[in-house]
């Protein structure tokens, strides 16, 4: 019986825990947001890309290259 009052313990203290993590980390990741908005240029476009995990070795280009004449007037 005891045990079972223990590990109710210990599982809502780990549980809390976990629950703080996660909201520390949420609000660091919304104040880095909020200070690059804050510091970009008024009418400056700036493209975000999110960060891929992939295994493929690529270096985070996307697209292709497309060959392409200049046409003279």
């Amino acid at each position: 019986m005891g045990i079972y009052y223990i590990g109710k313990f210990l599982l809502r203290l780990w549980i809390k825990s976990k629950v703080n993590e996660h909201v520390r980390r949420q609000k660091e990741t919304v104040a880095e947001e909020e200070a690059t908005y804050r510091n970009q240029e008024k009418g400056k476009v700036t493209i975000q890309r999110k960060r891929s995990k992939s295994k493929s070795g690529d270096t985070g280009d996307s697209g292709d290259y497309v060959d392409y004449e200049e046409i003279k007037d």
